[in-house]
């Protein structure tokens, strides 16, 4: 039996643990192979009920059968989130429904395909941008709000989510951030565990790769109609609510601003005062409202979210290495022009 009719089969035999209202379809078929094309990337196929001709699940299968970071800490979100998240209006835009086999010497993970088009493919107007982010930012919100704990900046939380990521990124990009970072920006990074020690903040769950690309929505006559979170090997339990709400603006800037470069939609877009920033920050209002973090606290760690993605991008399973120079110049820049954020409220 091929791999693909033994996925096929893994399927329609655990049906229930993705459907369990849902009758088992006559027929599945691997229709369809896509994903990242670098050797520790998954190959993600999309399993078809051939009746209805719609999608049913998608497997991630490991290019490489000796890296399956990234799909055994997916599979691991699963299991937390169906664990611990009990409101049905946050469940509803995630596929916790899913099963981790080995097959052949291979991990592979089996989890109910959500439906729709990647959200970037809509992000061609000001109104339309505008439109999505209003209806995916308040979920958000309340994914993040569900489950969190309240505690202080000190101690083991202080040095575990402040401290030692800014040692890290020192450590590993000493030669780098010396050339992009200036002495007043390094000042910042090492002063930060102390600026920030004894605020009351909560700690929540995050998703770690929030952006355009992982949200599926769908769209009829010119309204989203639903939308769906994908790609949870990032997740992360009990962390600082910075990081989800950072990534989606600063990483979603490219798509924004379209023929700009990297460095040029980051100027321009969150730097620069403008639609788009303007829509920034009123989403950090609106996040501080739900009293998960405080204004000024943000916008603070907001560089904590930039270096963590130096260190992330750089973790060998990723093979992106060379754009860490990117988020450590951006990292300068935000830093730099921190005061006209600190002064939105």
């Amino acid at each position: 039996m091929s791999m693909e009719q033994s996925i096929c089969k893994l399927v329609t035999g655990h049906w229930r643990d993705m459907f369990p209202d849902d009758e088992p379809p006559d027929s599945v078929t691997f229709l369809k192979i896509a994903g990242k094309t670098t050797p520790n990337a998954a190959i993600i196929a999309l399993l078809f009920d051939i009746k209805r001709r719609s999608p049913v699940a998608i497997a991630k299968i490991p290019r490489n059968p000796l890296v399956t970071t990234g799909i055994e800490n997916e599979y691991a979100a699963m299991v937390d989130i169906k664990g611990s998240i009990a409101a049905p209006n946050v469940l509803e835009h995630i596929p916790f429904q899913g099963m981790l086999f080995e097959e052949s010497g291979v991990r592979i993970l089996i989890q109910r395909a959500g439906k729709g088009c990647p959200m970037i493919r809509f992000m061609n107007s000001q109104e339309f941008i505008q439109l999505l982010y209003e209806t995916i930012l308040p979920w958000m919100f309340d994914f993040h709000a569900d489950g969190a704990r309240e505690c202080m900046l000190e101690g083991d939380v202080l040095s575990r989510l402040i401290k030692e990521p800014i040692a890290e990124f020192m450590e590993q990009f000493a030669d780098l951030s010396a050339s992009l970072l200036s002495p007043e920006t390094r000042q910042y990074l090492l002063d930060l565990p102390q600026k920030i020690e004894g605020r009351k903040i909560n700690l929540c769950r995050q998703h770690g790769d929030f952006n355009a690309h992982n949200i599926l929505v769908e769209i009829k006559k010119k309204s989203v109609t639903n939308f769906f979170l994908v790609d949870w090997e990032d997740y992360r339990t009990e962390q600082l609510p910075v990081y989800d709400l950072n990534h989606f603006f600063i990483s979603n800037a490219r798509a924004v601003g379209h023929n700009l470069s990297i460095e040029e939609s980051f100027a321009n877009l969150i730097l620069q005062s403008g639609w788009y920033r303007d829509l920034y920050i009123k989403a950090v209002s609106e996040f501080t409202k739900r009293r998960l973090i405080d204004h000024n606290t943000f916008w603070l760690l907001t560089p904590l979210y930039l270096v963590a993605m130096c260190l992330r991008v750089s973790e060998p399973q990723r093979q992106q290495k060379e754009t860490a120079h990117v988020w450590i110049h951006r990292a300068e820049q935000f830093i730099k022009n921190m005061s006209l954020f600190l002064k939105c409220e």
